[in-house]
């Protein structure tokens, strides 16, 4: 199990939120959350058994809003990179 669990952890080592208590879990997790959204990447969160069925004032059935700035794109630079990569392989030799 050990062995398991390592590979899972070293998979998601950038973004990871390990719960063992309740009183700082809301912004653990908004923070892996928010981060996995940011850098497009999984996220591994484990919460201990224990805390998992434990009411507390901090988690309301509200839904957390996520304030994400919109993803830009430059629409020169991928009809540049598209236009060389066409060019790459159709000067390539076979």
């Amino acid at each position: 199990m050990l062995v398991v669990q390592t590979v899972i952890l070293r998979t998601f080592m950038k973004i990871k939120a390990v719960v063992n208590n309740l009183e700082d879990a809301h912004e653990m997790l908004y923070t892996a959350i928010s981060t996995a959204l940011k850098e497009s990447k999984p996220v591994y969160i484990s919460i201990s058994c224990n805390l998992a069925a434990i009411p507390h004032p901090t988690f309301s059935r509200e839904p957390v809003l996520f304030l994400l700035s919109p993803k830009l794109s430059n629409q020169m630079g991928l009809e540049a990179a598209v236009e060389a990569a066409a060019d790459f392989h159709g000067n390539m030799s076979v």
